[in-house]
């Protein structure tokens, strides 16, 4: 009888803490990695790198000081427009992190003021 109420009150115990671990461990690991993983693709669909490398080099082959100017411009709003995407890209994976590194701490909190109240 004495077992069963112990092993009653330790397993679940043990299996909180197990959870825990694995939250602050290998679950974080894949929130990371997932998140760096989202980055990389992004830079893959928007091709900053070329817009960047490609800043001078006139469109359509005009070659007249008109031309490269636009060019200029253009190529210059594209790379500030995909810069902000990226920043507000970063900004959403960082809240979803912080929101994963919190939450268990929040659930916890709550359930434990449920039970004083």
């Amino acid at each position: 009888m004495v077992t069963s109420i112990v092993s009653f009150i330790t397993v679940p115990v043990l299996e909180v803490g197990r959870f825990v671990i694995w939250w602050y461990g290998a679950g974080l690991k894949n929130i990371f990695h997932w998140a760096w993983q989202e980055l990389a693709e992004l830079e893959d669909h928007i091709h900053w790198k070329q817009w960047a490398c490609a800043l001078f080099i006139p469109m359509y082959g005009q070659n007249d000081w008109r031309g490269r100017m636009v060019s200029v411009v253009m190529r210059f709003v594209v790379l500030v427009y995909k810069t902000l995407w990226v920043l507000v890209w970063i900004v959403f994976h960082a809240i979803i992190l912080g929101t994963y590194i919190v939450f268990p701490v929040l659930a916890i909190g709550m359930s434990v003021r449920s039970l004083y109240e």
